[in-house]
């Protein structure tokens, strides 16, 4: 199944189905001495993205990208769609966007190349099942101690994504709800770590869900 091109405007990712405007223009690469500025590929946003058939509007980020540049898009199956032109949306030296459809799950492969013919690296990326539920594996650290303060949590599992929702049940019967940007998910959806009062002793549970399902529960003690 061959990846959709689908031209994205703003920042806030309004779609289009068709695009008269032109690519922003973006401020000339840095050139290094003795040869042109190197292109690299550093990362993807979101964070544990799912197969599905509507668009996903992906933020790369790296170094040294040009107008003209494409984008060049490696499914599972091995099948290669190209991006450019008005596809490739807020484009500067060090990041752009553009809608894509994702429909099949496993490693995807990115590689930017600009006007003059210089390529990126390679970078990979995984696209989870869209009917998996996110799993809770372990908790770092181990031994909790109350307190009044924030205690950063590293939870480790599967399919957790950048929507993800932390709720934690306290001993006391309260509980508490962490999401947003007080959550930092991993690219490939395999962690995540927030800040957390444990003000009470005793058993707590956490849960978390995303939009494909909730999790198990994961049983921490605080001493």
């Amino acid at each position: 199944m061959k990846l959709s091109s689908v031209c994205v405007v703003g920042l806030m990712g309004v779609l289009a189905s068709a695009c008269g405007t032109a690519s922003p223009v973006a401020p000339t690469p840095t050139v290094q001495p003795g040869g042109a500025a190197t292109i690299t590929i550093t990362s993807i946003a979101p964070a544990g993205l799912i197969q599905s058939s509507t668009l996903a509007v992906i933020t790369f980020t790296g170094t040294n990208f040009a107008t003209g540049l494409t984008l060049s898009v490696v499914a599972p199956n091995m099948e290669k769609t190209m991006f450019a032109g008005a596809s490739i949306q807020n484009l500067g030296v060090s990041s752009f966007q553009v809608g894509m459809v994702l429909p099949a799950a496993g490693s995807y492969s990115a590689q930017v190349v600009n006007l003059n013919g210089q390529a990126s690296n390679s970078l990979s990326f995984p696209v989870q099942s869209g009917s998996t539920n996110p799993t809770i594996t372990s908790i770092r650290p181990k031994g909790f101690i109350g307190s009044e303060t924030d205690q950063n949590v590293i939870l480790t599992g599967t399919g957790l994504t950048s929507d993800v929702v932390v709720t934690i049940g306290k001993p006391n019967g309260d509980t508490l709800t962490i999401a947003g940007s007080h959550v930092t998910v991993t690219t490939d959806g395999t962690a995540l770590q927030f800040d957390a009062v444990f003000d009470v002793s005793g058993s707590y549970s956490i849960t978390v869900v995303t939009a494909a399902g909730s999790s198990n529960v994961i049983v921490m003690f605080v001493q």
